[in-house]
């Protein structure tokens, strides 16, 4: 029988499998691009959607505010 996940569920799994496999702390990997990135060194960011975590290289950063003012 199939089990239907509730959204908390789902963003529970979600945060599981990003904390598995994020590199470290000082090198998280994007969210978008999936490359690993120094905060210190190259920029970009580091943060959270609701409860689930998410980091943005410069590239994949500057695209998201490049995106938000064209929607402007």
């Amino acid at each position: 029988m199939n089990k239907i996940k509730s959204l908390a569920e789902e963003e529970m799994d979600a945060h599981k499998h990003w904390a598995k496999n994020k590199k470290s702390p000082e090198n998280p990997t994007c969210s978008t691009c999936e490359c690993e990135f120094d905060l210190d060194e190259e920029g970009g960011t580091r943060g959270e959607f609701g409860i689930i975590p998410v980091a943005f290289c410069p590239t994949c950063l500057s695209s998201v505010f490049d995106m938000v003012e064209k929607l402007k």
